[in-house]
């Protein structure tokens, strides 16, 4: 079954970061953030991807709950418009003019080269390494603070093992457990 330009799912992280970017008024830049804001608030709290579909279920929720003026709804819309346009062009952007991270990014430490190496070879979604990573930097600063381990160099997985077990945290855990385990 194929999807429709419409339902195709849409990723934009960096979108506040771009349209401060933009030469837009400062107006109109706080209009657009605070429609966007929304927009993504609607999209998570009705568990709706982020879609050209669902930014017009949104404006008609938002029509029917707000009653909006005019100029109102055509600053949704022009929102809106904005960041689907924008997404596209990030998404070519992504796709052509930046190598990949697998070619630059390999880490800052001996530690975080094994966590790539292990999540690369077990071919992870770049969306999950980042995750992962994200969360190992998070631990080891914890650690650090905690005067639990410094530096995070690995020397007994049974003692890794008893830490791990004494946190709370299911997905970060999850994930620097998995590169704890391949070491």
């Amino acid at each position: 079954m194929e999807t429709t330009p419409s339902q195709n799912r849409v990723w934009f992280p960096e979108w506040a970061i771009v349209l401060q970017r933009q030469s837009l008024t400062v107006a109109q830049r706080e209009s657009h953030r605070l429609t966007l804001v929304r927009y993504l608030y609607y999209c998570k709290s009705t568990k709706t991807p982020v879609t050209v579909a669902s930014a017009r279920q949104f404006v008609e929720s938002a029509v029917r709950k707000d009653n909006p003026t005019p100029e109102d709804l055509a600053n949704w819309k022009a929102a809106l418009n904005w960041f689907f346009r924008e997404a596209r062009e990030y998404r070519r952007h992504q796709a052509h003019d930046i190598p990949p991270l697998a070619r630059t990014d390999l880490g800052k430490t001996e530690w975080e080269r094994r966590l790539i190496r292990h999540l690369r070879s077990h071919q992870y979604r770049l969306r999950t390494e980042q995750a992962y990573r994200a969360w190992a930097w998070r631990f080891a600063r914890w650690l650090e603070k905690n005067g639990a381990h410094g530096g995070l160099v690995v020397k007994e997985d049974k003692a890794w093992e008893r830490c791990f077990d004494t946190l709370s945290m299911t997905d970060s855990v999850d994930g620097v457990r998995i590169w704890f385990s391949s070491i």
